[in-house]
C-alpha cells in the first residue's frame, strides 16, 4: 500500500479560474474552459520543473506550494508566453494530468488496468481526457462506474476507518504515514445516560 500527493490536484486550475473571473467562478465547470483552451507547452514545462515533482514518496503538498503565489506566477508566466485565459486553464489541467500520470508510471509498481477518479476533478471532462491520453491503454473512469458517487470519497474513507475502529482493528498505515506502529484511529465515545 502506498499513498502520497501526486501534485496540486484541482488547486491550480481552480485558482486560475477564480483569479481570471475575479471570484465569480470558483472552478472550471465540467472542464469547459480547459476544453476551449490549448496547452502551452512552455508553461507546462515550467510548472513541471517545480522541485516537488522530483521528490519521491512519501510526499505531501498543498496551498503553501501551489496556492495564490503559484497561481499568480502561472498567470504572469503564461501571459508572457502568449497564453490566453482558457489556455492558462487548459495548461493547469495538463499540469495535474501529467503529475498524476508521472506518479503512476514512476511509483506504482503493481500492474494497473484502470484508474478511477473521485472528487471535484471527476466532473472535469477535459482533465479526464488528458489523463486518458497520458495513461492509455489504461482505463480512466470515475468511481461512479464502480457504484460509488464521486462526491463521497472522504465519507467512504471515514466510514471504513470507523468500521475498523469499532472492530478494534488498526487502520493506520505506518508505511504511508511514517507512524511507529499501526493503531486504531479515532475514539468511540457515548453520552452518559441520565
Amino acid at each position: 500500500m502506498i499513498a502520497f500527493d501526486t501534485g496540486p490536484g484541482n488547486m491550480v486550475m481552480d485558482g486560475v479560474v477564480q483569479r481570471l473571473s475575479a471570484g465569480r467562478e470558483m472552478y472550471d465547470t465540467d472542464g469547459t474552459r480547459a476544453g476551449r483552451g490549448r496547452v502551452n507547452d512552455e508553461l507546462l514545462r515550467l510548472g513541471l520543473a517545480d522541485s516537488f515533482f522530483g521528490q519521491k514518496p512519501p510526499r505531501s503538498t498543498g496551498r503553501e506550494r501551489f496556492g495564490r503565489v503559484f497561481v499568480e506566477n502561472w498567470i504572469a508566466e503564461g501571459t508572457m508566453r502568449g497564453a490566453k485565459d482558457d489556455d492558462l486553464v487548459a495548461t493547469a489541467a495538463a499540469l495535474t494530468a501529467e503529475s498524476v500520470a508521472d506518479s503512476v508510471r514512476r511509483f506504482v509498481k503493481a500492474p494497473m488496468q484502470a484508474i478511477y477518479v473521485a472528487g471535484g476533478g471527476a466532473h472535469n471532462a477535459t482533465l479526464l481526457e488528458q489523463l486518458a491520453e497520458r495513461l492509455g491503454p489504461m482505463t480512466v473512469d470515475t468511481t461512479a462506474e464502480l457504484g460509488m458517487p464521486i462526491e463521497c470519497r472522504e465519507a467512504a474513507a471515514f466510514a471504513v476507518i470507523a468500521h475498523e475502529t469499532m472492530a478494534g482493528r488498526p487502520s493506520s498505515l505506518p508505511q504511508v504515514t511514517g507512524a511507529a506502529r499501526a493503531v486504531a484511529l479515532g475514539s468511540v465515545s457515548a453520552e452518559p445516560r441520565r
